[in-house]
């Protein structure tokens, strides 16, 4: 009697344990507005009144405006980035940072912001705004 597995069954197992190992390294390419050099533009600003010692200031980018609202993208520091970028919203009430994996949802003023990887539908029919080609805004009053 034979004790192998049998082939099918296995070669299923390895390409799902394979395709999950594998989707953890396309995370960063699901983002790119940190393909392209920081610009003076993607600055927050010099009073920015939130601690900034968790994000690595480098990496800011900014991704668009909608009604007096600006938004930014930031990577935590020390690479620890794992759950992908945080979404930083710049309100005339103050600022707020979302973080913690994508897709997320933050609301400031009003309004919310959502985060998520490239390619991800912008819900444009539930009255979602594409800022970008990973976020969206829509007026949540």
């Amino acid at each position: 009697m034979s004790t192998s597995m049998p082939r099918l069954p296995f070669a299923l197992l390895l390409a799902a344990v394979l395709g999950v190992a594998l989707s953890g390294c396309a995370g960063q390419a699901d983002y790119p507005a940190f393909d392209r050099e920081q610009t003076a533009d993607d600055l927050l600003p010099q009073d920015f009144p939130i601690e900034t010692d968790e994000f690595d200031l480098s990496t800011t980018r900014y991704v668009g405006s909608h009604e007096d609202i600006d938004y930014f993208l930031i990577k935590p520091e020390d690479g620890a980035d794992a759950g992908g970028p945080c979404l930083v919203v710049i309100a005339p009430t103050g600022p707020v940072i979302g973080c913690g994996g994508t897709p997320l949802t933050v609301g400031s003023a009003g309004n919310e912001a959502s985060l998520a990887p490239a390619g991800t539908p912008a819900g444009e029919s539930t009255g979602w705004t594409r800022l970008s080609e990973n976020v969206v805004v829509r007026d949540a009053r």
